[in-house]
């Protein structure tokens, strides 16, 4: 575009503007459009002038025209800076800006800085202008408005404290006082309020107190300011989640709107809160709005509508409201809604006592929403206004408050709003409102025929909507215009409505009230021909579109390739057909055909590509009617006389929503529906009901962002009508499935909700909503989208994804191209291309066998159940990687559906899927790895869905290994399609056959070869058959378990009606005859009612019980078999039953019982409970139930295979002693080691050193181990960790410390050495922490003296640079690999091989599992604190409660022996010197806090959880002030998180203890080891109260 055409152009836009001056759109352009001109710097800055003139703006305007003024005002006069100020209100009113507010802050400091600091005079003009006082208050005033702001309010907050810092700085003493409590106070409000960075206020808090506090106050005011910020810190926390996902979206619309929904529907409100998110929505919107972003207007509406509702609904104020209204008239003039709301404000404003002055009319605010221009060009907007507006005047006139010209403004604004409806748009408000509000009016006064008048405008303008004549015939009958009404039925009932059914409804509804004999005829007959007519046209028309659709098919089939078209093969019973020869004379025939000539044969016709899918057993969607507008206390009684003309019922159910009662009608034929439709407008009750199909008012819905779920579609489509449900789609076969049914409970809410089709919710992603019409189905799914998806395979490694592309684009357009890749950006093989249509994914199958990149490709259909049977990167099977990161959740609510149920765990875990089983009310879901699969089932808050608190459990059971899944069994973990032969299942009345003995022939092989050597010794293969034989009987019983566990569950409901009957005619019987349910569970099953089993035993009348009994019927395959046993029959199984007895709703449950573990016989066919419920609670106390006189019984019935006779299941058991001890044994046994672990004493040279013989075989199962053996050491130091933190002092002071901690820290060196060498610990000088020591090095360390050799052998070890092994010689005759350990005591060393050796026995790796959960293979001492610490009341701290030992089972009595340290042992050595005493030969007890380090330094995870799991048992409050200030605590955070909690849960009782004086003591005399560390964390989380006189005195700790 040159010059000139840009000066037209803008030009043009002038004239637009001059026309439209309230479209933000028109002065974007012009904006936009100045700016592109050069040297139109004037033009530009009036185009922004122009635009505020008129809307608001936002800081991309109002910036450069701050700019502009603050150069060219005169700021050195009061005027120039009072105009300057005024355009700063100005531009913070429109919209909430931070980068506006900074700007008027740096400019308000900036002046006054430069008059107070003497650079410039402050001219006499200002008057009090920059005065400190007067800046102080205006830096105040801006700050206040972006305080709401949560993530950028510091930027204002943190100018205005550094300015009133400085300012304090300047001050003289007398004003010193004053400014430091005015900051204080600035720094505690600050506090209060929620924001991102509340911990940099708290240190500049912490910094201020510091420099201008007293020093003796500092602790208190910091406690108090922390206890203040504990409020804003939680709001801001319930809300982060909020905060990052509009982060991460990029300042989403859609992340706004779900963040002001939040704070919409929160339990507790927060105004402060609710306005600042309002605010930065609004600000947001009008910024996309102005850069011409797709949907942004829709959102600017909806977030101000919101906003003033939020406003009103809190109660913020009239002067707030107000505010609010005027600048959301200002930002979106053409919204209907707030001009709507602003009026009705107006109007409760008016009736208040005090009217603000200058408070503009409710005619003045209709006046210039008109003038806007904007509101007449939308209906949907006009309605609103003009609704509020006759509304305000016909509540005036009945108020008495009007004068003689309020009825005709009445009249006026409607009559002049439905003509500026009609000239809008060709169609009609479905609803009617403003012809029904008009009408109303007329009738109201009298004016009968201008009630007819105004539906006769609106049956001319809409010619063909039926509830326009309906309404209009209705007016005539209800003013016994009867002639008039059969004219217009006359006219009306051939014309071509959109439903003229209902016409013809009424008409003959209409003559047979009010017509004659002759007139009722004269209908029915003119009502059958206009059918006749109706029907054919519609005949036509589906035959043309049936036309329309074999073309389609037609051009389809003619796209696929030649090669794939099916082949019609010749019959083999008949001869092939010859070639027609071409020379070959034909013979002559006549006009008519022989009589023998064959009729043309099939063979010739087109073969068929596609195969007419079956039809549904079940066509829900077209057998099914909604019923809605029902009267209260409506049953299903009443629903089935209604319908039972019309056909057989299926089912009826009713739902109560939380304003209306509904219903839907399922029939077993859809040829019942019609027939259904004929009793819309009928009464039930004395109360007129509505009738449609189903699906009318459904909605098929996707194409919405990927972020939307349940709630988002709830506020979406719920102000267009009542949502009944919204059902969602399973993604447990495909991830990507984005779609919905919303079903409203009329049709003319779906209508409605129809405007939103095309409705951008994110940049370029247009939404799609469709009725949901069962003939359109296939295109309203994505139920062929697998048909549309083709899986490539046998990829080159450097196959990219626009190689693929511009493969496949040449087949059809390709939708998309998913390609795994490796980590390092390489193919991995395979990857999915996904086609717009199903025909272009056919044709792609052409491909397969092409060559790409050199490399054959193979091309199939996708399929997405087809999952690969490799092992996943973690070396387990697919199912078995799915069942490690799978959680099973119970209690679900009936009818679950697994997309909300997905939803709903989103929001806690990344889903991978779901899947429910509902005859359980479980699921299983699949998460992305198993961490989060932890996580979840860690979670402390409850996860609620639909009011129900689910449960969490991990005990996911194992699929078997057949070659088919079990059928319906819900405990099949997403288990894929496997090959296989198939295997009989256990199931109802089945017996599963026993496992064939399996051949170990390679145990026999080894056996035989073993017998044939030579003896050598105890070797390998010893052990490994020694270990076999103790675990072979035991892990063979664990097997049972696993081998017999397979169930089958069914479920039946029984509903009971007649209860009045029988429980009113079975008064004071001493037992009730029985009422039996159906049979079921292939007639095998039934239930037994009694209604009364007995009297109570105050004789109440009507007392007693009701008694159900599940009732086993022998089926035929029984009985037949019984016959050789005189007819004993028996079922096969052990089974498991209960009942639920409910309300018909099943939203309340009386009672239920559960039996276990029962058989069914001849003899015991029936079980049960003959006092199952009161009689009185089940039914003479319940409302419900009487008023329904039916209640349903739930019957579930779990059937488990018997377990093989021969063979008993042994009890839950821990491992067995005997094989603990033999493990033991076989750790200190040369014979069966190949590796000597040398651990020399801590002051001592290793010739005195502890030796533990154990094999590498063994422990390299351990990844530290496997990785050190593989490099035989040479990896390096590990590293030392010293824990004797020596502070700086005497030696006196040092002696004193390493006492203390040798105390506390429960080291197993004090176990190790003497008593006498404790204090004269000294660095032996080596670095390493684990050496390899060579066998050289060893023979000659071993011929050192006991005395004095420590120098030289240390020396000799320090020298050694890298490891060189050695063959060395034994008794054995084996290598033996050395290692000297100097960083962990021989008893922490042993303790640490044996869980480890114990966890690695060989040849059993499916049952490892059940090994580690069933054994605690290692003994912990206590902590020496808890023979140190004494309590104030020994009855507080039970001896017994302190865990001294994990429990190993019932056959060590010396592990689950719970010693008294307060009853006779004095020490931690004493302890285990007596468990020693009562458990011979196993390691010794060791210290928790050693194995803790020792396991963190080897990367040991489980090993060191049991120690930090007995640590925090082990926690009292006598002990925790030794525990929490040792440097154990310091060292590792997470000990110390646990024990600073417990600390602070229990200060009350622990401030005063004998614990507490002994530690206040050490810390006066020097410092206790660890308090440096821990006590700032205690001191900010401590809260001080006053103390009163019935409490104990409140103050430091220690007091």
């Amino acid at each position: 575009m040159n010059e000139s055409e840009s000066l037209d152009a803008l030009a043009n836009v002038l004239n637009v503007i001059a026309e439209r001056p309230y479209d933000v759109s028109v002065h974007a352009q012009h904006i936009r459009l100045a700016q592109s001109l050069p040297g139109m710097d004037a033009e530009v800055l009036s185009a922004m002038e122009m635009m505020t003139q008129f809307l608001a703006a936002g800081d991309e305007v109002w910036l450069p025209l701050l700019q502009n003024k603050e150069e060219s005002a005169d700021l050195e006069t009061e005027q120039g800076v009072e105009e300057l100020l005024a355009l700063y209100a100005r531009a913070e009113s429109d919209y909430l800006s931070i980068p506006i507010l900074q700007k008027h802050l740096n400019f308000l400091i900036e002046r006054h800085g430069l008059y107070t600091s003497g650079e410039q005079l402050r001219p006499e003009a200002l008057g009090d202008v920059f005065t400190t006082s007067w800046t102080r208050q205006a830096i105040d005033e801006v700050v206040k408005k972006g305080l709401m702001h949560l993530t950028e309010s510091h930027k204002l907050w943190d100018l205005q404290r550094d300015w009133e810092v400085e300012v304090l700085e300047a001050s003289d003493n007398s004003e010193r006082p004053a400014l430091v409590e005015h900051v204080q106070q600035l720094h505690l409000e600050r506090l209060k309020q929620p924001h991102t960075n509340v911990e940099a206020t708290f240190q500049s808090y912490s910094s201020f107190t510091t420099n201008y506090l007293p020093p003796q106050d500092y602790e208190s005011l910091l406690v108090a300011a922390s206890k203040i910020r504990t409020q804003g810190i939680k709001a801001f926390e319930r809300r982060e989640r909020l905060e990052t996902a509009i982060t991460q979206s990029g300042n989403s619309l859609e992340a706004y709107n779900q963040y002001t929904g939040h704070e919409r529907r929160a339990k507790n409100t927060d105004l402060f809160i609710t306005r600042g998110i309002h605010e930065r929505a609004i600000a947001e919107a009008a910024k996309r709005r102005f850069a011409d972003e797709p949907g942004a207007e829709e959102a600017l509406r909806v977030f101000w509508t919101s906003y003033v509702d939020a406003l009103r609904i809190m109660e913020a104020g009239p002067d707030m409201e107000l505010e609010s209204y005027r600048r959301a008239v200002r930002s979106v003039p053409g919204s209907g809604e707030i001009w709507s709301r602003y009026i009705r404000f107006l109007e409760g404003l008016y009736e208040s006592e005090e009217v603000p002055e200058g408070l503009e009319t409710v005619a003045d605010i209709y006046t210039r929403a008109m003038e806007t221009k904007l509101i007449s060009a939308d209906v949907e907007q006009l309605i609103p206004l003009v609704l509020a507006r006759g509304g305000y005047e016909k509540r005036q006139l009945e108020g008495g408050k009007g004068d003689d010209n309020t009825l005709a403004t009445l009249i006026g604004v409607l009559e002049s709003g439905i003509e500026m409806a009609h000239n809008t748009s060709k169609g009609v408000d479905p609803k009617l409102r403003l012809e029904k509000f008009l009408a109303s009016i007329y009738e109201n006064v009298g004016l009968v025929d201008s009630v007819f008048q105004v539906w006769q405008k609106a049956c001319e303008h809409s010619k063909s909507s039926y509830q326009i004549w309906l309404q209009y015939t209705d007016a005539l009958i209800k003013h016994q215009k009867f002639d008039e009404a059969r004219e217009e039925f006359l006219k009306v009932h051939t014309k071509h409505l959109d439903w003229p059914e209902a016409i013809w409804e009424a008409w003959i509804s209409f003559e047979h009230l009010h017509g004659d004999l002759e007139q009722i005829n004269t209908c029915l007959d003119k009502v059958e021909t206009a059918q006749y007519h109706t029907n054919m046209k519609r005949s036509r028309e589906a035959a043309k579109a049936a036309y329309q659709g074999m073309q389609l098919a037609a051009e389809a089939q003619a796209n696929v390739p030649v090669a794939e078209a099916p082949v019609p093969q010749a019959s083999a019973a008949e001869p092939a057909q010859d070639a027609m020869q071409v020379d070959q004379q034909q013979p002559e025939r006549g006009t008519k055909r022989g009589a023998e000539e064959d009729q043309p044969s099939d063979a010739h016709k087109k073969a068929r590509l596609e195969q007419k899918p079956p039809p549904l057993k079940r066509d829900r969607e077209n057998a099914t009617v909604f019923v809605a507008d029902l009267p209260q206390g409506t049953t299903e009684e009443d629903l089935q006389t209604l319908f039972k003309d019309c056909g057989q019922i299926r089912e009826v159910k009713i739902t109560q929503l939380q304003s209306a009662l509904v219903a839907t009608v399922e029939f077993f034929d859809r040829d019942s529906v019609p027939a259904a439709l004929t009793k819309d407008k009928k009464r039930i009750r004395d109360h007129e009901i509505s009738v449609h199909l189903a699906w009318k008012s459904t909605l098929y819905v996707t194409n919405f962002p990927e972020s939307a779920d349940d709630p988002f579609m709830r506020d979406l489509f719920g102000k267009y009508g009542t949502i009944f449900e919204i059902r969602w789609p399973s993604k447990k076969f495909k991830a990507t499935r984005r779609f919905c049914y919303v079903q409203y409970t009329s049709p003319d809410a779906a209508q409605n909700a129809l405007e939103l089709h095309g409705r951008e919710l994110e940049p370029n992603l247009p939404l799609n909503v469709y009725v949901s019409n069962p003939e359109r189905k296939k295109e309203r799914t994505d139920q062929d989208a697998n048909e549309k998806e083709v899986y490539v395979a046998g990829l080159s490694r450097y196959t990219t994804k626009a190689d693929l592309e511009k493969l496949f684009s040449t087949y059809g357009p390709v939708k998309d191209v998913r390609i795994a890749l490796e980590d390092n950006g390489l193919a991995k093989g395979f990857a999915f291309v996904e086609f717009e249509e199903v025909k272009d994914a056919q044709n792609a199958l052409s491909a397969n066998n092409y060559e790409l990149k050199k490399r054959r490709i193979a091309v199939t259909l996708a399929d997405p159940r087809v999952r690969a049977r490799h092992k996943s990167e973690l070396g387990l099977s697919r199912a078995a990687e799915a069942r490690s990161r799978s959680v099973r959740i119970k209690n679900l609510p009936p009818s679950t559906q697994e997309g909300l149920l997905q939803q709903v765990l989103e929001k806690i875990a990344p889903v991978k899927r779901v899947e429910v089983f509902l005859d359980k009310q479980e699921a299983v879901v699949e998460l992305e790895t198993p961490a989060e699969a932890g996580k979840l089932l860690l979670r402390t808050e409850p996860v609620v869905f639909q009011g129900n608190t689910l449960e969490l459990i991990e005990d996911v059971p194992l699929p078997k290994a057949t070659g088919t899944a079990p059928k319906g069994d819900g405990k099949a973990l997403f288990t894929p399609r496997m090959l296989g032969p198939s295997k009989p299942k256990a199931g109802l009345g089945f017996r599963k056959s026993a496992p064939a003995p399996r051949k170990d022939t390679q145990a026999s092989q080894e056996t035989s070869a073993a017998s044939s050597k030579p003896s050598t010794g105890k070797g390998q293969d010893d052990f490994r058959k020694m270990l076999g034989d103790i675990c072979k009987n035991y892990l063979t019983m664990m097997e049972i378990d696993s081998e017999y566990s397979e169930s089958s569950t069914i479920t039946f409901e029984w509903t009971v009606r007649g209860l009045k009957n029988l429980f009113d005619s079975t008064k004071g019987d001493k037992k009730s005859k029985v009422t039996k349910s159906a049979r079921f569970g292939s007639d095998r099953w039934q239930i037994l009612f009694y209604a009364n089993a007995g009297q109570t035993k105050d004789g109440a009348e009507s007392g007693g019980y009701v008694s159900l009994y599940l009732s086993c019927e022998p089926t035929a395959e029984e009985k037949e078999a019984a016959l050789a046993d005189s007819g004993r029959w028996v079922r096969n199984g052990i089974y498991k039953f209960c009942f639920e007895l409910k309300n018909l709703e099943k939203t309340v449950l009386y009672n239920s019982k559960e039996a276990h573990n029962h058989t069914f016989t001849y003899k015991t066919a029936n079980w049960g409970w003959a006092q199952f419920a009161r009689r009185d609670s089940v039914y003479y106390q319940s409302s419900a139930i009487r008023s329904q006189d039916a209640f349903v019984v739930i019957c579930t019935i779990t059937s488990s295979p018997s377990p093989p006779p021969l063979r008993t299941l042994p009890p839950r058991q821990q491992v067995p002693k005997s094989l603990l001890d033999t493990i033991g044994e076989l750790l200190d046994d040369p014979a069966y080691s190949d590796v000597q672990f040398i651990v020399p004493k801590r002051d001592q040279s290793i010739t005195n050193g502890r030796r533990i013989w154990a094999s590498k075989r063994l422990l390299q199962r351990a990844e530290y181990f496997q990785t050190m053996f593989s490099s035989n050491f040479a990896e390096g130091s590990l590293g030392t960790i010293d824990l004797a933190l020596t502070p700086q002092g005497s030696q006196q002071d040092t002696r004193q410390l390493s006492s203390i901690i040798d105390v506390f820290e429960d080291s197993d060196y004090e176990d190790d050495m003497d008593e006498t060498k404790r204090d004269s610990f000294h660095s032996t000088g080596i670095d390493e922490s684990m050496v390899f020591l060579p066998d050289s090095h060893l023979e000659d360390s071993e011929r050192m003296d006991h005395e004095g050799s420590e120098t030289s052998a240390s020396r000799e070890l320090a020298a050694t640079s890298a490891p060189v092994a050695r063959q060395g010689d034994d008794s054995q005759g084996q290598n033996k690999m050395t290692i000297v350990v100097r960083d962990a005591a021989y008893t922490t060393y042993r303790a640490m091989l044996y869980y480890v050796s114990f966890l690695a026995i060989p040849h059993a790796p499916p049952l490892m599992s059940k090994l580690q959960l069933y054994t605690d293979n290692i003994v912990f001492a206590p902590l020496s604190s808890s023979f140190h610490s004494k309590p104030n009341d020994p009855t507080a701290t039970p001896a017994d409660s302190l865990p001294s030992t994990p429990s190993e089972g019932g056959q060590l009595p010396g592990a689950i022996r719970r010693f008294s340290h307060r009853d006779h042992l004095s020490s931690r050595a004493e302890w285990i010197r007596d468990w020693m005493r009562v458990n011979p030969g196993r390691p010794a007890p060791c210290s928790a806090k050693s194995i803790y380090r020792l396991a963190d330094r080897l990367d040991l995870p489980e090993l060191k959880e049991r120690a930090a799991q007995h640590i925090m048992k082990s926690l009292t409050v006598d002990n925790i002030g030794y525990e929490v200030f040792s440097p154990f605590a310091a060292a590792f955070d997470a000990i110390r998180k646990v024990e600073v909690d417990f600390f602070l849960s229990h200060w009350h009782e622990i401030r005063s203890s004998e614990t507490m004086k002994n530690v206040w003591l050490q810390i006066r005399n020097g410092r206790h080891p660890g308090f440096e560390d821990v006590w700032p964390l205690i001191a900010q989380r401590l809260e001080f109260k006053p103390s009163t006189p019935s409490s104990p005195s409140a103050g430091k700790p220690g007091d």
